[in-house]
């Protein structure tokens, strides 16, 4: 019997029913996809809504997205299960956006956070990328280093991005959302993200 729940098995009865032709193997490459995309959509929506209560979505959304763009190659942990996975991915990302909302008029020098975001993100990236969890282990020590290098890009890109908008432009929230959804991927590769989260992942 299939111990699939939820979004998985959701996902694996829509491409069966769609893809009849394909070979196994094509099916379980569409319907892991299809997993990813589904539970990104799901989290997505419920972040909208609940943010949406208290006028910070677009910050919190900024949050997120930052934040999933450096989680690409950097890895990081989650909740074991979607539902669990969406649900803290909402406080989270509405809470950093609820922080910007209210207190981003009292951070005055920006530049300073950039460039401590720099240096200790490098650390970080250095000691724990890719950090990764049991269901989807890195054994190539190749594709460690590359990913190890391609997380160092990305946030030196984002950060440069947001540094040079700071410089030009009044939309600090917009940065500071940005760079608080930096700061919480970031997190997310240390020994303490995966102890409070309850993952027993060798990191």
């Amino acid at each position: 019997m299939s111990d699939k729940k939820g979004i998985e098995l959701l996902s694996e009865k829509l491409v069966l029913g769609l893809f009849k032709d394909l070979s196994m193997e094509e099916k379980e490459v569409l319907s892991y996809g299809a997993t990813i995309l589904l539970s990104t959509l799901g989290t997505y929506l419920l972040l909208i809504f609940v943010s949406s209560l208290f006028n910070v979505t677009v910050l919190a959304l900024t949050a997120v997205a930052t934040s999933s763009l450096l989680r690409i190659f950097s890895g990081g942990v989650h909740a074991s299960r979607f539902r669990n996975c969406a649900l803290s991915g909402t406080i989270v990302f509405t809470t950093l956006g609820l922080i910007v909302s209210n207190f981003g008029s009292q951070i005055k020098n920006i530049n300073i956070l950039v460039c401590l975001l720099l240096i200790t993100g490098s650390l970080i990236i250095y000691l724990y990328a890719p950090a990764e969890i049991k269901e989807k282990p890195i054994t190539s020590q190749e594709k460690r280093a590359r990913f190890k290098i391609y997380s160092f890009i990305v946030l030196s890109s984002l950060l440069l991005i947001y540094y040079i908008i700071n410089l030009r432009t009044d939309y600090n929230y917009f940065v500071l959302a940005g760079l608080l959804g930096i700061s919480w991927q970031l997190f997310t590769l240390t020994p303490i993200a995966y102890k409070l989260l309850g993952r027993n992942d060798n990191i």
